[in-house]
């Protein structure tokens, strides 16, 4: 079951990678790829694709808190 549970994020983070390269400003990848680097613990990654993220589209709560999670998870590693 965890070999399954991990694999799930890193296909997800795969998909999510060939979306931006279909469109380099999807708002739906940057996420994606935001969420499944969080459930990989590729914090710094994640952080980076929220900086692409607010570029494109501007912060809001939602995407603060996930930074936030980010660095959170940063300072404690």
């Amino acid at each position: 079951m965890e070999q399954r549970q991990n694999s799930q994020p890193q296909a997800a983070k795969e998909t999510f990678l060939r979306l931006l390269q279909q469109s380099p400003n999807s708002v739906g990848a940057f996420e994606g790829l935001t969420l499944s680097s969080l459930a990989l613990g590729q914090y710094r990654e994640a952080e980076e694709w929220i900086e692409r993220w607010q570029v494109v589209s501007g912060s809001s709560p939602y995407v603060l808190g996930l930074k936030a999670r980010a660095q959170s998870a940063l300072r404690n590693e």
